[in-house]
């Protein structure tokens, strides 16, 4: 989510830096011209030369299907995500906790890929070609999921789109923003500036869009009995493929620059080249164990390298924050679903509450930086960057105690007495015009009137017989006959026995119904249909209210309909004859509610008149819990996001040196990857069975994390103290950050000297 803005905002101040902007590249007439051994394609107009009058440099056109690019690519991205943990359980139908770890791996393999990508675009192939060759792995990763979310539903499918969409998203991570800095020649240092803006704005506007609209469609539109996951993918999958389109319309425009080897291959060469050659020296001893890279590596390069790795060691806790924070995208979805999610009439997809974050996230950071840090400096009050990490991890763990507090009061409203095993819920339902007597083996002689239900009983999973039989000896009632019905029960499942009038006598018939609430939010509604309802022939048609959705139903003799999900809200019901002639007849309204199951019964009061009437019964409550009570743990998560996402990446990037900018950055990435590996630990292995237990124990792991932080940030010693003196003003870290120019070159070799 927003954290993903925050990072790729930062991607753009580092890259920034680490253009290679000091010098300019050839320009040349050409735009196909290859300049020097190298393949320096310099695909750029004559006319963004400086002309020989001084004037300034127009702002580059390319930069312009970059950015288009990137808000096609983020809102493919955050809508395709918004909905992937519902899909999963929805339409895929893995439990709770196997989408949970499929959903985690996908974000650790979208974190894990931008070390690659950087690899790729600095060391072999140019940004230009990384972006184009990932984009279409990308796009074909979005048709893919597209495709398979059409019936039959099958998991391999769907595994090999996100695979593809994680590898291509998380390749071009470190590579469009920078390719967007390379437009710009070294002059152009306040138009750069303005681009990243617009660029982070993109990013923000892209992913907030797709994270309204993308649930919004899942939740309108519905096709095979579900929501209609093909068009809610397929709108990501034509962003993606918009996306890559303006990227390759702009290849005229593009200024390119050649692979000139990737700082973060050369960190772990260094490294690896270290340990290789201690492990091989028996005799001499070095003054740390990097310095047995210095036959390949300069000093300079191995004590950069040093200096990474002292701020790797403060990254170790750090993970334990993303565990917490990505579950916005799982666990807290999943408990949305369980919530009352109607505001004023109208119903929240339980996928869309994440759009809270990004809102929040854009109000929350001027008022922090402009508000709240400066009362904090003239307060004194300490707030160096790892003591507001520090807060910001406070603040997660207490946004899981509330989320683990909400969970309780959630679970206690949703309770309702379920059979377990070796047991079945049964009850009777009298839809018939006379009073029952009804004889079962847990319910002795009990008189049940017309247009009763007996309570939910548990009984035994077995054959039981049952004695239905009128008490009345009216007219209405001469006609029916005793009914003893045998009926085989099921263990875990709930049934009616249901008695109506049909075909002038008494008759009894058993229906199963559901019993476990729908894992995407909404209503499972059935149509039962006790009486002679085959001829002449007639449907039941209901008509949400709002969205004047239809849901047509064939009648037919004493059966049943399949239980279906749909939207929760108002719906006009209608009675239509469908013969030689069509008439209608209004019924009541019904309304149904988020995790309620129900079954419309219907029933003549007369055979003769053949006047319908609707029966609800309920088969499971809905929910009670509001929606509005999930809002405290975004807003507080948010804050933390703020105080530790934001201020974190501004840390990093001051405490490396200016060569390892990148490398630092990519470090800090992983720690999102493997925050995420937590989750599906958690998930896939420990599997807590309850969810609040779960959430508590997130909230004592973060606690306990930002403890062991506190003690590192308290001997951590930064690398300019004067900057960090409590009466500076917050706004130095722009300044400092802006000032710092560092160019990405290569570390001298010591086989080039000697060369």
């Amino acid at each position: 989510m927003s954290e993903n803005k925050a990072m790729e905002s930062e991607n753009s101040t580092v890259n920034q830096t680490m253009t290679p902007a000091a010098v300019d590249p050839v320009e040349v007439k050409n735009p196909n011209t290859y300049v020097g051994p190298k393949e320096v394609t310099q695909l750029i107009t004559s006319e963004n030369s400086q002309s020989s009058n001084g004037s300034k440099k127009p702002y580059p056109k390319s930069v312009f299907f970059i950015v288009g690019n990137e808000f096609c690519e983020r809102f493919s991205y955050y809508g395709m995500r918004a909905i992937l943990v519902l899909y999963l359980t929805d339409w895929l139908q893995f439990d709770k906790d196997v989408a949970t770890v499929i959903y985690h791996s996908f974000v650790v393999l979208c974190y894990l890929m931008p070390i690659v990508g950087a690899i790729l675009a600095d060391g072999y192939l140019n940004k230009y070609r990384t972006i184009l060759y990932l984009s279409l792995v990308y796009a074909c990763g979005n048709i893919i999921m597209t495709f398979t979310s059409f019936p039959p539903p099958f998991w391999v499918g769907p595994v090999i789109g996100l695979v593809l969409i994680g590898v291509g998203t998380g390749g071009i991570k470190p590579c469009v923003s920078a390719f967007g800095g390379d437009q710009f020649s070294a002059d152009q240092e306040r138009q750069r500036s303005q681009f990243f803006s617009i660029f982070y704005f993109a990013i923000n506007l892209g992913s907030f869009l797709s994270m309204i609209i993308t649930p919004l469609i899942r939740e309108s539109t519905s096709c095979f009995n579900s929501s209609c996951y093909p068009i809610a993918f397929g709108i990501p999958a034509i962003l993606m493929i918009i996306a890559l389109c303006l990227f390759f319309f702009g290849r005229n425009l593009y200024r390119i620059y050649p692979p000139t080897g990737s700082v973060v291959k050369n960190f772990f060469c260094c490294i690896g080249r270290a340990l290789r050659n201690r492990c091989r020296s028996k005799s001499d001893s070095k003054e740390h164990w990097l310095d047995y890279a210095d036959d390949h590596y300069d000093a300079e390069f191995i004590h950069d390298v040093r200096c990474v790795l002292k701020t790797f060691v403060l990254f170790i806790p750090l993970p334990v924050f993303w565990a917490l924070f990505d579950q916005q995208g799982s666990r807290w979805t999943l408990q949305s679903i369980m919530l009352d999610r109607e505001i004023g009439g109208f119903y929240i997809p339980p996928d869309q509450i994440q759009a809270i974050n990004p809102i929040l996230i854009l109000l929350f950071i001027p008022i922090f930086e402009i508000v709240i840090y400066p009362i904090l400096d003239k307060c004194r009050i300490p707030n160096r960057p790892l003591q507001r990490m520090v807060s910001g991890m406070t603040f997660a763990a207490l946004a899981f105690v509330i989320a683990g507090c909400l969970q309780v009061k959630i679970d206690n409203s949703l309770y309702f007495a379920k059979p377990s095993g070796g047991e079945s819920s049964v009850d009777f339902v009298n839809l018939s015009p006379c009073p029952l007597n009804v004889t079962s083996p847990w319910n002795t002689n009990e008189v049940l009137k017309s247009k009763m239900q007996t309570e939910k009983s548990i009984v035994e999973s077995t054959n039981h017989t049952l004695l239905i039989f009128p008490t009345a000896n009216d007219a209405s009632c001469q006609l029916l006959d005793n009914a003893i019905q045998n009926v085989g029960l099921v263990s875990e499942k709930g049934y009616h026995i249901i008695t109506a009038r049909h075909r002038g006598r008494l008759a009894s018939k058993l229906f199963e119904h559901p019993l476990e609430r729908p894992s995407t939010g909404g209503s499972l509604v059935g149509l039962l249909f006790a009486g002679d309802f085959a001829a002449p022939p007639s449907r039941l048609v209901l008509t949400h209210v709002s969205s004047l959705k239809v849901y047509d139903y064939q009648c037919q003799d004493f059966d049943a309909t399949p239980y279906e999900l749909i939207p929760p809200g108002s719906y006009h019901v209608s009675f239509e004859y469908t013969g030689n002639s069509t008439s209608s007849i209004q019924l009541n309204d019904f309304e149904c509610h988020d995790g309620a199951i129900y079954t419309l019964a219907l029933h003549l009061l007369d055979e003769t008149s053949r006047k319908p009437e609707i029966h609800q019964l309920l088969e499971c409550p809905a929910t009670s819990v509001s929606i509005w009570l999930q809002l405290p743990q975004y807003i507080i998560i948010t804050v933390g996001e703020v105080l530790f996402a934001v201020t974190g990446l501004s840390f990093t990037y001051s405490q490396a040196p200016e060569s390892m900018k990148s490398v630092v950055q990519a470090g800090w990435l992983l720690t999102t990857a493997f925050g995420n590996l937590i989750d599906v630990f958690v998930a896939g292995v420990v599997r807590l069975s309850n969810q609040a237990v779960e959430f508590f124990f997130f909230a004592i792991l973060m606690g306990l994390t930002t403890v062991i932080f506190a003690v590192m940030a308290y001997f951590y010693k930064y690398v300019d103290e004067a900057y960090y003196e409590l009466d500076s003003q917050t706004d130095d870290t722009q300044d400092l950050a802006s000032s710092a120019a560092p160019v990405a070159v290569d570390p001298v070799r010591k086989d080039k000297e000697n060369t």
